[in-house]
């Protein structure tokens, strides 16, 4: 759940205790706790008696009496999602010194730089979207005259241009992103954006579909 919709709760004296879990581990994985209610992370893994989980290679692996044997009459499937006794979640995140578990994006949509960098659309699209005059955005890479570069395909926020007689949109976007690149390191700065008026088709959970933008998608 995004920060500030925890922090708007959290001000009108609701406490909203995020959590993490799938199908294949019953599915509770973590959640955060009243007496420590981390924002930002989907909390505090559950016992050890009932799983373990690790980070490998960014991923999320988690092992224990909570996690499914495998799917039914599916070996190929089983085979790909186990390394041993460790399902391999296909989520990407990472642990802190408390083992406060923290989600960053899918390893399905990692992007694998050339120079060996790996970047999170979804970590750079959280990023992007604090900004008032960006209502969606997904983050992609395209190669342009032999030179790989991040593009942001972004939805502008109508109300908020028209409330701030915002005219040039592209310029005010582009300016935006630029001011943003000054904290993020050189492999994750968006080097291109483009203003789209279509609308992302989104899930029930209000998150875009990117197979449907992405790789010969309409944007």
């Amino acid at each position: 759940m995004d920060e500030k919709i925890c922090e708007r709760f959290h001000n009108l004296g609701i406490t909203i205790l995020n959590g993490y879990g799938i199908t294949e581990c019953s599915p509770v994985v973590s959640c955060n706790r009243i007496e420590k209610n981390k924002v930002g992370s989907v909390g505090l893994t559950i016992p050890s008696k009932y799983c373990e989980v690790k980070i490998e290679d960014g991923e999320i692996l988690v092992r224990g009496s909570i996690v499914s044997k495998g799917y039914y009459n599916d070996e190929v499937s089983t085979r790909d999602m186990f390394v041993g006794e460790w399902f391999k979640t296909g989520d990407l995140g990472y642990m802190d010194d408390e083992n406060y578990l923290y989600l960053t994006g899918r390893k399905k949509n990692l992007i694998i730089r050339k120079d060996g960098n790996n970047v999170s659309p979804e970590e750079l699209e959280k990023f992007i979207k604090q900004h008032p005059l960006v209502d969606s955005v997904l983050v992609t890479v395209q190669n342009i005259q032999n030179r790989e570069i991040l593009v942001a395909i972004i939805q502008p926020n109508d109300a908020y241009a028209v409330a701030e007689k915002i005219e040039n949109l592209q310029a005010a976007l582009e300016d935006a992103i630029k001011k943003m690149n000054l904290n993020l390191p050189i492999y994750k700065q968006i080097q291109r954006v483009v203003v789209t008026e279509n609308r992302f088709e989104k899930t029930a959970l209000g998150k875009v579909k990117r197979y449907k933008h992405l790789n010969g998608g309409r944007v």
